[in-house]
Protein backbone atom coordinates (compact mmCIF):
# COMPACT_ATOMS: atom_id res chain seq x y z
CA UNK A 1 0.00 0.00 0.00
CA UNK A 2 1.48 3.47 -0.75
CA UNK A 3 1.57 6.46 1.04
CA UNK A 4 -1.40 8.02 -0.05
CA UNK A 5 -3.12 4.67 0.66
CA UNK A 6 -1.81 4.70 4.41
CA UNK A 7 -3.78 7.80 5.25
CA UNK A 8 -6.92 6.66 3.21
CA UNK A 9 -7.52 4.07 5.42
CA UNK A 10 -7.69 6.09 8.23
CA UNK A 11 -10.36 8.26 6.86
CA UNK A 12 -13.86 6.81 8.53
CA UNK A 13 -15.65 6.65 4.99
CA UNK A 14 -12.80 3.85 3.49
CA UNK A 15 -11.69 2.15 6.96
CA UNK A 16 -14.09 -0.80 6.15
CA UNK A 17 -12.25 -1.43 2.67
CA UNK A 18 -9.66 -4.08 1.70
CA UNK A 19 -6.51 -2.52 0.84
CA UNK A 20 -6.95 -3.47 -2.94
CA UNK A 21 -10.19 -1.44 -3.32
CA UNK A 22 -8.27 1.68 -1.47
CA UNK A 23 -5.40 1.26 -3.70
CA UNK A 24 -7.90 2.48 -6.42
CA UNK A 25 -8.98 5.26 -5.12
CA UNK A 26 -5.02 6.57 -3.94
CA UNK A 27 -4.78 6.56 -7.95
CA UNK A 28 -7.21 9.32 -7.69
CA UNK A 29 -5.81 10.91 -4.91
CA UNK A 30 -3.67 14.45 -5.94
CA UNK A 31 -1.27 16.12 -3.26
CA UNK A 32 -1.93 20.24 -3.13
CA UNK A 33 0.73 22.20 -1.08
CA UNK A 34 -0.16 25.44 0.13
CA UNK A 35 1.52 27.95 2.83
CA UNK A 36 1.29 29.45 5.94
CA UNK A 37 -2.17 31.77 5.44
CA UNK A 38 -3.35 30.73 2.57
CA UNK A 39 -7.15 30.44 1.64
CA UNK A 40 -7.42 26.64 0.57
CA UNK A 41 -11.41 27.29 -0.08
CA UNK A 42 -14.10 30.24 0.86
CA UNK A 43 -17.33 29.88 2.08
CA UNK A 44 -20.02 29.74 -0.65
CA UNK A 45 -17.67 28.30 -2.94
CA UNK A 46 -18.74 24.77 -4.73
CA UNK A 47 -18.37 21.52 -3.08
CA UNK A 48 -15.69 20.12 -5.67
CA UNK A 49 -12.99 18.18 -3.58
CA UNK A 50 -12.32 15.75 -0.31
CA UNK A 51 -9.27 16.96 1.48
CA UNK A 52 -6.56 14.76 3.84
CA UNK A 53 -4.08 16.28 5.29
CA UNK A 54 -0.90 14.97 4.58
CA UNK A 55 1.21 17.03 6.98
CA UNK A 56 0.66 21.00 8.60
CA UNK A 57 -2.71 21.93 10.10
CA UNK A 58 -5.64 24.22 8.51
CA UNK A 59 -8.58 25.91 10.28
CA UNK A 60 -12.20 25.62 9.61
CA UNK A 61 -14.02 29.35 10.00
CA UNK A 62 -17.20 30.78 9.21
CA UNK A 63 -16.44 34.27 8.57
CA UNK A 64 -12.23 34.76 8.55
CA UNK A 65 -12.54 38.35 8.17
CA UNK A 66 -13.38 37.93 12.06
CA UNK A 67 -10.70 35.25 12.61
CA UNK A 68 -10.87 36.16 16.41
CA UNK A 69 -14.60 35.31 16.88
CA UNK A 70 -15.63 32.52 14.21
CA UNK A 71 -13.22 29.88 15.02
CA UNK A 72 -14.42 26.23 14.73
CA UNK A 73 -12.06 23.43 14.53
CA UNK A 74 -8.81 22.75 13.72
CA UNK A 75 -7.59 20.01 11.34
CA UNK A 76 -4.61 17.96 11.48
CA UNK A 77 -2.18 15.21 10.05
CA UNK A 78 -4.60 12.10 8.90
CA UNK A 79 -7.58 14.40 9.48
CA UNK A 80 -9.95 14.32 6.61
CA UNK A 81 -12.76 17.00 5.94
CA UNK A 82 -15.07 17.74 3.28
CA UNK A 83 -17.00 14.51 3.01
CA UNK A 84 -20.02 15.45 1.60
CA UNK A 85 -18.37 16.58 -1.73
CA UNK A 86 -18.20 13.46 -2.60
CA UNK A 87 -21.90 12.98 -2.72
CA UNK A 88 -23.23 16.49 -3.89
CA UNK A 89 -21.99 19.65 -5.67
CA UNK A 90 -23.25 21.49 -2.84
CA UNK A 91 -21.64 25.05 -1.30
CA UNK A 92 -19.24 24.89 1.67
CA UNK A 93 -21.39 26.45 4.61
CA UNK A 94 -17.07 27.31 6.05
CA UNK A 95 -14.22 28.70 5.21
CA UNK A 96 -10.48 27.17 5.25
CA UNK A 97 -7.36 29.00 5.92
CA UNK A 98 -4.02 26.67 6.53
CA UNK A 99 -2.73 27.72 10.01
CA UNK A 100 0.71 26.63 8.82
CA UNK A 101 2.41 25.62 5.86
CA UNK A 102 0.55 22.28 5.14
CA UNK A 103 0.35 19.47 2.48
CA UNK A 104 -3.64 18.02 1.68
CA UNK A 105 -4.13 15.04 -0.27
CA UNK A 106 -7.39 15.88 -2.69
CA UNK A 107 -10.23 13.76 -4.62
CA UNK A 108 -12.03 15.67 -7.19
CA UNK A 109 -15.47 14.57 -6.67
CA UNK A 110 -15.74 13.60 -10.13
CA UNK A 111 -12.60 10.96 -10.25
CA UNK A 112 -14.17 9.51 -7.22
CA UNK A 113 -17.43 8.67 -8.68
CA UNK A 114 -15.56 7.14 -11.63
CA UNK A 115 -13.67 5.20 -9.31
CA UNK A 116 -17.06 4.44 -7.55
CA UNK A 117 -18.61 3.39 -11.08
CA UNK A 118 -16.16 0.62 -11.61
CA UNK A 119 -16.62 -1.31 -8.10
CA UNK A 120 -19.96 -2.10 -6.53
CA UNK A 121 -17.77 -3.34 -3.56
CA UNK A 122 -16.55 0.22 -2.93
CA UNK A 123 -20.18 1.74 -3.35
CA UNK A 124 -21.94 -0.40 -1.11
CA UNK A 125 -18.85 0.20 1.56
CA UNK A 126 -19.24 4.25 1.42
CA UNK A 127 -23.32 3.52 1.55
CA UNK A 128 -22.47 1.61 4.71
CA UNK A 129 -20.09 3.70 6.48
CA UNK A 130 -21.98 6.77 5.56
CA UNK A 131 -25.50 5.31 6.81
CA UNK A 132 -23.59 4.26 9.82
CA UNK A 133 -22.52 7.95 10.36
CA UNK A 134 -25.51 9.43 9.64
CA UNK A 135 -27.14 7.53 12.08
CA UNK A 136 -24.52 8.72 15.00
CA UNK A 137 -24.82 11.89 13.82
CA UNK A 138 -28.20 11.95 14.45
CA UNK A 139 -28.43 10.19 17.79
CA UNK A 140 -25.97 12.71 18.88
CA UNK A 141 -27.51 15.55 17.49
CA UNK A 142 -30.83 14.74 19.02
CA UNK A 143 -29.40 14.37 22.25
CA UNK A 144 -27.28 17.21 21.79
CA UNK A 145 -30.56 19.48 20.87
CA UNK A 146 -32.84 17.83 23.94
CA UNK A 147 -30.25 18.83 26.20
CA UNK A 148 -30.04 22.46 25.15
CA UNK A 149 -34.04 22.81 25.00
CA UNK A 150 -33.78 21.32 28.99
CA UNK A 151 -30.71 23.73 30.41
CA UNK A 152 -29.41 26.94 30.67
CA UNK A 153 -26.15 27.82 28.67
CA UNK A 154 -24.40 30.00 30.98
CA UNK A 155 -24.95 28.21 33.81
CA UNK A 156 -25.19 24.45 32.39
CA UNK A 157 -28.15 24.57 35.09
CA UNK A 158 -31.98 22.79 34.16
CA UNK A 159 -34.17 25.78 32.64
CA UNK A 160 -37.78 26.64 33.02
CA UNK A 161 -38.55 24.17 30.47
CA UNK A 162 -36.82 21.28 32.35
CA UNK A 163 -38.81 22.34 35.86
CA UNK A 164 -41.88 23.04 34.38
CA UNK A 165 -42.10 19.24 33.49
CA UNK A 166 -40.65 17.70 36.61
CA UNK A 167 -42.61 19.91 39.04
CA UNK A 168 -45.80 18.60 36.45
CA UNK A 169 -44.77 14.99 36.84
CA UNK A 170 -44.90 15.69 40.37
CA UNK A 171 -48.27 16.78 40.90
CA UNK A 172 -49.74 14.28 38.89
CA UNK A 173 -48.07 11.58 39.98
CA UNK A 174 -49.31 13.01 43.90
CA UNK A 175 -53.02 14.70 42.79
CA UNK A 176 -55.37 14.03 45.68
CA UNK A 177 -53.03 13.53 48.19
CA UNK A 178 -54.03 16.33 51.01
CA UNK A 179 -50.13 16.34 51.83
CA UNK A 180 -48.57 17.25 48.92
CA UNK A 181 -44.96 15.90 48.98
CA UNK A 182 -43.11 18.49 47.34
CA UNK A 183 -42.24 22.61 47.62
CA UNK A 184 -41.04 24.92 45.28
CA UNK A 185 -38.56 27.81 46.38
CA UNK A 186 -38.28 30.80 43.64
CA UNK A 187 -36.06 33.67 44.00
CA UNK A 188 -33.77 36.32 42.52
CA UNK A 189 -30.84 38.47 43.35
CA UNK A 190 -31.61 41.81 45.16
CA UNK A 191 -30.56 44.91 43.09
CA UNK A 192 -28.94 42.33 40.33
CA UNK A 193 -29.33 45.52 37.74
CA UNK A 194 -27.11 47.56 39.72
CA UNK A 195 -24.38 44.59 39.10
CA UNK A 196 -25.20 44.67 35.09
CA UNK A 197 -25.73 48.18 34.93
CA UNK A 198 -22.19 49.41 36.84
CA UNK A 199 -20.19 46.73 35.99
CA UNK A 200 -21.72 45.37 32.52
CA UNK A 201 -23.22 41.93 31.41
CA UNK A 202 -20.19 40.08 30.91
CA UNK A 203 -19.41 40.61 35.05
CA UNK A 204 -23.22 39.73 35.73
CA UNK A 205 -23.16 36.64 33.87
CA UNK A 206 -19.80 35.72 35.75
CA UNK A 207 -22.39 36.12 38.94
CA UNK A 208 -24.78 34.33 37.98
CA UNK A 209 -22.18 30.95 37.32
CA UNK A 210 -20.79 31.54 40.92
CA UNK A 211 -24.02 31.91 42.37
CA UNK A 212 -25.08 28.84 40.56
CA UNK A 213 -22.17 26.70 41.44
CA UNK A 214 -22.26 27.84 45.31
CA UNK A 215 -26.02 27.39 45.37
CA UNK A 216 -25.57 23.45 43.79
CA UNK A 217 -22.60 22.84 46.39
CA UNK A 218 -25.57 22.96 49.02
CA UNK A 219 -28.32 21.27 47.64
CA UNK A 220 -29.60 17.43 48.04
CA UNK A 221 -28.74 15.55 45.20
CA UNK A 222 -32.52 15.40 44.61
CA UNK A 223 -33.63 18.87 44.96
CA UNK A 224 -33.54 20.32 41.46
CA UNK A 225 -32.22 23.44 40.95
CA UNK A 226 -32.98 26.34 37.90
CA UNK A 227 -32.24 29.01 36.22
CA UNK A 228 -35.45 30.39 34.44
CA UNK A 229 -33.92 33.45 33.09
CA UNK A 230 -31.87 36.95 33.87
CA UNK A 231 -31.23 35.86 37.03
CA UNK A 232 -34.23 34.38 38.30
CA UNK A 233 -33.53 30.51 40.00
CA UNK A 234 -36.28 28.12 41.64
CA UNK A 235 -35.92 25.05 43.33
CA UNK A 236 -37.62 22.15 43.74
CA UNK A 237 -37.66 19.73 46.68
CA UNK A 238 -39.67 16.42 46.98
CA UNK A 239 -39.69 15.33 50.59
CA UNK A 240 -41.96 12.79 51.76
CA UNK A 241 -42.41 14.32 55.35
CA UNK A 242 -42.57 17.70 56.60
CA UNK A 243 -41.67 19.05 53.20
CA UNK A 244 -42.45 22.76 54.46
CA UNK A 245 -39.90 23.04 57.23
CA UNK A 246 -37.47 21.27 54.50
CA UNK A 247 -38.17 24.11 52.51
CA UNK A 248 -37.47 26.51 55.57
CA UNK A 249 -34.58 25.07 56.11
CA UNK A 250 -33.08 25.17 52.57
CA UNK A 251 -33.57 28.50 51.95
CA UNK A 252 -32.01 29.58 55.43
CA UNK A 253 -29.10 27.77 53.94
CA UNK A 254 -29.55 29.38 50.65
CA UNK A 255 -29.30 33.24 52.40
CA UNK A 256 -26.26 31.72 54.36
CA UNK A 257 -24.27 30.31 51.82
CA UNK A 258 -24.39 34.14 49.96
CA UNK A 259 -23.53 35.49 53.18
CA UNK A 260 -19.74 36.19 51.94
CA UNK A 261 -18.77 37.50 48.69
CA UNK A 262 -17.96 36.10 45.26
CA UNK A 263 -15.15 37.00 43.97
CA UNK A 264 -15.66 38.39 40.57
CA UNK A 265 -12.76 40.42 38.33
CA UNK A 266 -10.72 40.90 42.09
CA UNK A 267 -13.54 42.92 43.53
CA UNK A 268 -15.85 41.29 46.13
CA UNK A 269 -19.48 41.41 44.99
CA UNK A 270 -22.06 40.55 48.18
CA UNK A 271 -25.24 39.37 47.04
CA UNK A 272 -28.34 38.34 48.84
CA UNK A 273 -31.82 36.87 47.20
CA UNK A 274 -35.30 37.15 48.39
CA UNK A 275 -36.88 33.41 48.53
CA UNK A 276 -40.30 32.58 48.12
CA UNK A 277 -41.50 29.65 49.43
CA UNK A 278 -45.02 27.68 48.08
CA UNK A 279 -45.46 24.17 49.81
CA UNK A 280 -47.37 22.03 47.72
CA UNK A 281 -50.99 21.99 47.66
CA UNK A 282 -54.06 19.78 46.63
CA UNK A 283 -55.47 23.41 44.72
CA UNK A 284 -53.06 23.17 42.24
CA UNK A 285 -53.48 22.75 38.74
CA UNK A 286 -50.71 23.39 37.36
CA UNK A 287 -46.97 24.11 37.68
CA UNK A 288 -48.18 27.77 36.21
CA UNK A 289 -50.23 28.50 39.30
CA UNK A 290 -46.98 27.14 41.58
CA UNK A 291 -44.94 29.69 40.19
CA UNK A 292 -47.27 32.22 40.14
CA UNK A 293 -47.82 32.30 44.39
CA UNK A 294 -43.91 31.76 44.74
CA UNK A 295 -43.43 34.55 42.71
CA UNK A 296 -45.73 36.71 44.70
CA UNK A 297 -44.32 35.32 48.16
CA UNK A 298 -40.76 36.49 46.42
CA UNK A 299 -41.82 40.22 46.30
CA UNK A 300 -43.64 40.25 49.44
CA UNK A 301 -40.13 38.71 51.00
CA UNK A 302 -38.64 42.34 48.55
CA UNK A 303 -40.78 44.80 50.18
CA UNK A 304 -40.25 43.18 53.69
CA UNK A 305 -36.43 44.00 53.11
CA UNK A 306 -34.79 41.60 51.11
CA UNK A 307 -32.84 38.94 51.80
CA UNK A 308 -35.14 37.19 53.72
CA UNK A 309 -37.75 34.45 53.00
CA UNK A 310 -41.25 34.33 52.67
CA UNK A 311 -44.26 31.77 52.50
CA UNK A 312 -47.11 31.98 50.62
CA UNK A 313 -50.54 32.10 51.83
CA UNK A 314 -53.82 33.76 50.95
CA UNK A 315 -53.62 37.32 51.97
CA UNK A 316 -50.50 37.81 49.80
CA UNK A 317 -52.28 37.70 46.42
CA UNK A 318 -54.32 40.61 47.49
CA UNK A 319 -51.51 42.51 48.64
CA UNK A 320 -49.53 41.61 45.08
CA UNK A 321 -53.07 42.88 43.28
CA UNK A 322 -52.58 46.54 45.90
CA UNK A 323 -49.01 46.45 44.87
CA UNK A 324 -49.44 46.10 41.34
CA UNK A 325 -52.12 49.38 41.34
CA UNK A 326 -49.92 51.15 43.51
CA UNK A 327 -47.31 51.12 40.63
CA UNK A 328 -50.02 52.02 38.16
CA UNK A 329 -51.01 55.23 40.49
CA UNK A 330 -47.40 56.02 40.94
CA UNK A 331 -47.15 56.53 37.07
CA UNK A 332 -48.80 59.29 36.85
CA UNK A 333 -48.14 60.73 41.14
CA UNK A 334 -45.86 63.20 39.72
CA UNK A 335 -47.85 65.18 37.35
CA UNK A 336 -50.50 65.58 39.82
CA UNK A 337 -48.44 66.98 42.61
CA UNK A 338 -48.66 63.99 44.59
CA UNK A 339 -44.88 64.17 45.96
CA UNK A 340 -43.95 66.56 49.27
CA UNK A 341 -40.30 66.97 50.46
CA UNK A 342 -39.44 66.42 54.03
CA UNK A 343 -36.30 67.89 56.13
CA UNK A 344 -34.56 66.44 58.49
CA UNK A 345 -32.40 68.60 60.52
CA UNK A 346 -28.28 67.65 60.59
CA UNK A 347 -27.23 68.57 63.76
CA UNK A 348 -23.07 69.75 64.81
CA UNK A 349 -22.17 67.47 67.26
CA UNK A 350 -19.97 69.97 68.68
CA UNK A 351 -22.22 73.16 68.85
CA UNK A 352 -25.46 71.35 68.50
CA UNK A 353 -26.02 73.61 66.00
CA UNK A 354 -28.11 73.08 62.76
CA UNK A 355 -25.69 72.16 60.27
CA UNK A 356 -28.05 71.20 57.53
CA UNK A 357 -31.16 68.75 56.25
CA UNK A 358 -31.71 65.75 54.58
CA UNK A 359 -34.75 66.14 52.12
CA UNK A 360 -36.68 62.85 52.27
CA UNK A 361 -39.58 62.54 49.82
CA UNK A 362 -43.21 61.36 50.67
CA UNK A 363 -46.05 60.68 48.44
CA UNK A 364 -48.86 62.38 49.32
CA UNK A 365 -51.41 59.54 47.93
CA UNK A 366 -54.84 61.00 47.42
CA UNK A 367 -56.80 57.95 48.67
CA UNK A 368 -53.82 56.23 50.78
CA UNK A 369 -52.44 59.13 52.71
CA UNK A 370 -48.93 59.53 53.02
CA UNK A 371 -46.98 56.20 51.46
CA UNK A 372 -43.16 56.01 52.46
CA UNK A 373 -40.20 55.52 50.57
CA UNK A 374 -39.41 52.51 51.42
CA UNK A 375 -42.49 51.08 49.62
CA UNK A 376 -42.43 53.54 46.77
CA UNK A 377 -38.93 54.23 45.67
CA UNK A 378 -38.23 50.19 44.99
CA UNK A 379 -41.33 50.42 42.49
CA UNK A 380 -39.70 53.78 41.20
CA UNK A 381 -36.78 52.10 40.69
CA UNK A 382 -37.54 49.43 38.87
CA UNK A 383 -40.10 51.24 36.77
CA UNK A 384 -37.52 54.13 35.47
CA UNK A 385 -40.22 56.32 37.27
CA UNK A 386 -37.01 57.44 39.27
CA UNK A 387 -35.11 59.42 37.03
CA UNK A 388 -38.10 61.99 36.89
CA UNK A 389 -39.23 61.67 40.34
CA UNK A 390 -34.86 62.02 41.29
CA UNK A 391 -34.85 65.09 39.26
CA UNK A 392 -37.43 67.41 41.03
CA UNK A 393 -36.24 66.13 44.29
CA UNK A 394 -33.11 67.52 43.37
CA UNK A 395 -34.39 70.61 42.29
CA UNK A 396 -36.95 71.14 44.71
CA UNK A 397 -34.18 70.28 47.92
CA UNK A 398 -32.02 73.23 46.23
CA UNK A 399 -34.65 75.75 45.73
CA UNK A 400 -35.66 75.18 49.29
CA UNK A 401 -32.46 75.57 50.84
CA UNK A 402 -31.89 78.64 48.81
CA UNK A 403 -35.02 80.84 50.33
CA UNK A 404 -33.54 79.21 53.34
CA UNK A 405 -30.13 80.81 53.14
CA UNK A 406 -31.33 83.80 51.71
CA UNK A 407 -33.03 84.85 55.12
CA UNK A 408 -30.46 83.53 57.72
CA UNK A 409 -26.99 84.35 57.69
CA UNK A 410 -25.42 80.86 58.81
CA UNK A 411 -23.95 78.34 56.79
CA UNK A 412 -26.41 75.69 55.48
CA UNK A 413 -26.40 72.37 53.05
CA UNK A 414 -28.90 70.45 51.91
CA UNK A 415 -28.31 66.57 51.53
CA UNK A 416 -30.31 64.87 48.56
CA UNK A 417 -30.16 61.23 48.13
CA UNK A 418 -29.81 59.86 44.65
CA UNK A 419 -30.25 56.32 43.11
CA UNK A 420 -27.83 54.25 41.11
CA UNK A 421 -29.83 54.75 38.13
CA UNK A 422 -29.38 58.40 38.02
CA UNK A 423 -25.75 58.18 38.37
CA UNK A 424 -25.87 55.98 35.03
CA UNK A 425 -27.67 58.71 33.12
CA UNK A 426 -25.07 60.27 30.49
CA UNK A 427 -25.96 63.27 31.02
CA UNK A 428 -26.51 63.40 34.98
CA UNK A 429 -23.77 65.85 35.98
CA UNK A 430 -25.42 68.56 33.23
CA UNK A 431 -28.87 67.98 35.03
CA UNK A 432 -26.95 68.37 38.70
CA UNK A 433 -25.84 71.64 37.05
CA UNK A 434 -28.90 72.95 35.48
CA UNK A 435 -30.46 72.47 39.39
CA UNK A 436 -28.18 75.02 40.71
CA UNK A 437 -28.20 77.38 37.82
CA UNK A 438 -32.05 77.27 38.03
CA UNK A 439 -32.50 77.50 41.63
CA UNK A 440 -28.86 79.74 42.33
CA UNK A 441 -27.85 77.84 44.98
CA UNK A 442 -24.16 77.52 45.79
CA UNK A 443 -22.82 74.40 44.99
CA UNK A 444 -21.00 73.96 48.41
CA UNK A 445 -24.08 74.14 49.90
CA UNK A 446 -25.30 71.09 48.14
CA UNK A 447 -24.32 67.15 49.30
CA UNK A 448 -25.53 63.93 47.34
CA UNK A 449 -25.87 60.91 48.79
CA UNK A 450 -25.32 57.38 47.04
CA UNK A 451 -25.46 53.95 48.50
CA UNK A 452 -22.12 51.84 48.17
CA UNK A 453 -23.82 49.52 45.84
CA UNK A 454 -23.30 52.50 42.99
CA UNK A 455 -19.31 52.13 43.42
CA UNK A 456 -19.54 48.99 41.70
CA UNK A 457 -17.77 48.53 38.47
CA UNK A 458 -16.96 51.45 36.41
CA UNK A 459 -14.83 52.22 38.90
CA UNK A 460 -13.19 54.87 36.33
CA UNK A 461 -16.23 56.44 34.75
CA UNK A 462 -17.52 56.77 37.70
CA UNK A 463 -14.48 58.45 39.43
CA UNK A 464 -14.51 60.83 36.30
CA UNK A 465 -18.07 62.02 36.87
CA UNK A 466 -17.35 62.75 40.32
CA UNK A 467 -14.80 64.43 40.12
CA UNK A 468 -16.65 66.77 37.53
CA UNK A 469 -19.65 66.87 40.22
CA UNK A 470 -17.07 68.22 42.78
CA UNK A 471 -15.82 70.88 40.64
CA UNK A 472 -18.70 72.40 41.03
CA UNK A 473 -18.42 72.51 44.82
CA UNK A 474 -20.47 70.01 45.22
CA UNK A 475 -19.88 67.21 48.56
CA UNK A 476 -20.46 63.53 47.89
CA UNK A 477 -21.40 60.82 50.62
CA UNK A 478 -22.13 57.50 50.85
CA UNK A 479 -25.29 56.91 53.25
CA UNK A 480 -25.95 53.64 54.72
CA UNK A 481 -22.25 52.73 54.84
CA UNK A 482 -21.26 49.49 56.57
CA UNK A 483 -24.60 47.73 55.01
CA UNK A 484 -23.35 46.45 51.76
CA UNK A 485 -20.60 46.57 49.22
CA UNK A 486 -17.59 48.14 50.34
CA UNK A 487 -14.87 49.37 52.90
CA UNK A 488 -13.43 52.37 53.25
CA UNK A 489 -9.89 51.70 51.57
CA UNK A 490 -12.19 50.97 48.71
CA UNK A 491 -14.29 54.36 49.12
CA UNK A 492 -10.82 55.96 48.88
CA UNK A 493 -10.61 55.38 45.12
CA UNK A 494 -13.28 57.96 45.03
CA UNK A 495 -13.59 61.18 45.46
CA UNK A 496 -15.89 60.64 48.53
CA UNK A 497 -16.07 63.31 51.05
CA UNK A 498 -18.16 62.37 53.80
CA UNK A 499 -19.25 58.66 55.38
CA UNK A 500 -23.23 58.05 56.67
CA UNK A 501 -22.86 55.37 59.56
CA UNK A 502 -26.07 53.05 59.26
CA UNK A 503 -28.72 53.17 61.91
CA UNK A 504 -27.92 50.13 62.79
CA UNK A 505 -24.60 50.42 64.05
CA UNK A 506 -25.59 53.31 66.55
CA UNK A 507 -28.73 51.43 67.47
CA UNK A 508 -26.83 48.39 69.14
CA UNK A 509 -24.36 51.13 70.42
CA UNK A 510 -25.01 49.33 73.95
CA UNK A 511 -22.62 46.32 73.45
CA UNK A 512 -19.06 47.14 73.77
CA UNK A 513 -18.18 45.66 70.33
CA UNK A 514 -20.50 47.71 68.72
CA UNK A 515 -19.00 51.07 69.79
CA UNK A 516 -15.97 49.45 68.92
CA UNK A 517 -16.61 49.25 65.19
CA UNK A 518 -17.71 53.28 65.22
CA UNK A 519 -14.95 53.72 66.70
CA UNK A 520 -12.96 52.55 64.03
CA UNK A 521 -15.16 53.60 61.12
CA UNK A 522 -14.67 56.80 62.71
CA UNK A 523 -10.97 56.50 62.79
CA UNK A 524 -10.42 55.48 59.59
CA UNK A 525 -12.52 58.02 57.89
CA UNK A 526 -10.53 60.58 59.31
CA UNK A 527 -7.27 58.75 58.03
CA UNK A 528 -8.91 59.74 54.77
CA UNK A 529 -9.79 63.00 55.54
CA UNK A 530 -13.84 62.17 55.26
CA UNK A 531 -16.53 63.71 57.83
CA UNK A 532 -18.83 61.64 59.53
CA UNK A 533 -22.56 61.52 59.68
CA UNK A 534 -24.40 59.00 62.71
CA UNK A 535 -27.53 57.91 61.28
CA UNK A 536 -30.55 57.07 63.84
CA UNK A 537 -29.26 58.89 67.25
CA UNK A 538 -32.32 58.55 69.25
CA UNK A 539 -31.21 58.55 72.84
CA UNK A 540 -28.44 60.78 74.76
CA UNK A 541 -25.77 58.05 75.38
CA UNK A 542 -25.80 57.62 71.37
CA UNK A 543 -24.73 61.35 71.09
CA UNK A 544 -22.56 61.67 73.86
CA UNK A 545 -20.58 58.44 72.39
CA UNK A 546 -20.56 59.54 69.32
CA UNK A 547 -19.30 62.99 70.25
CA UNK A 548 -16.91 61.29 72.34
CA UNK A 549 -15.76 59.30 69.20
CA UNK A 550 -15.17 62.51 66.93
CA UNK A 551 -18.20 62.05 64.79
CA UNK A 552 -18.81 65.52 63.37
CA UNK A 553 -22.92 65.12 62.80
CA UNK A 554 -25.64 63.46 63.67
CA UNK A 555 -28.83 62.21 62.42
CA UNK A 556 -31.81 61.09 64.05
CA UNK A 557 -35.30 61.37 66.34
CA UNK A 558 -33.14 62.64 69.41
CA UNK A 559 -33.07 65.81 67.54
CA UNK A 560 -35.55 66.00 65.23
CA UNK A 561 -37.92 63.57 63.66
CA UNK A 562 -37.92 64.84 59.17
CA UNK A 563 -39.86 68.29 59.01
CA UNK A 564 -42.16 69.79 56.72
CA UNK A 565 -40.45 72.73 55.22
CA UNK A 566 -43.07 75.06 57.09
CA UNK A 567 -42.28 73.27 60.49
CA UNK A 568 -38.06 73.71 59.56
CA UNK A 569 -38.82 77.18 59.04
CA UNK A 570 -39.57 77.57 62.64
CA UNK A 571 -36.76 75.17 63.59
CA UNK A 572 -34.58 77.42 62.11
CA UNK A 573 -35.75 80.81 63.39
CA UNK A 574 -34.83 79.17 67.16
CA UNK A 575 -31.67 80.32 66.08
CA UNK A 576 -30.29 77.66 64.70
CA UNK A 577 -29.55 75.95 68.31
CA UNK A 578 -31.45 72.36 68.84
CA UNK A 579 -34.92 73.05 70.68
CA UNK A 580 -35.70 71.30 73.53
CA UNK A 581 -32.91 68.60 73.56
CA UNK A 582 -34.16 65.60 75.68
CA UNK A 583 -32.08 64.27 78.61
Amino acid sequence: MDLYGKFLKNVKFFQALPATEIEKISTVCREKHFGAGELIFAEGDPGDLFYIILSGAVEIWKNYKKSEQDLLVVYGPGQAFGELALIDDSYRSATTICREASVVLTIHREDFNSVLMNSTHISLSIMRSMAAMIRDNTAHFFEKQLYRALHDPLTGLPNRNFFYDRLEKIMNRTRGEEDCPYAVLYFDADRFNVINDSMGHVAGDKVLKAMSERLRSILMPTDILARFSGDEFAVLIEHKEHVREKAVHTAIRIREELQSPLEIDGQDIFITVSIGIVPGMSKYVSPSDVLRDADIAMYRAKHLGRGGYQIYDETLHDKRINLMRLENDLRGALERHEFILNFQPIISLKTNKIAGFESLVRWQHPERGIISPEIFIPIAEETGVILLLGKWILIESCRQLKLWIDRIPEPLFVSVNVSGKQFMEQNFVSIVKNALEETGLPGHCLKLEMTESVLIGNVEELAIMLRQIREMGIRIAIDDFGTGYSSLAYLNRFPIDLVKIDRSFVRQMSGKGKKNIIETIVSMAHLLNMEIVAEGVETNNHFHYLNDYGCEYGQGYYFSKPLSAEDADIFLDNGMMVPDMPE
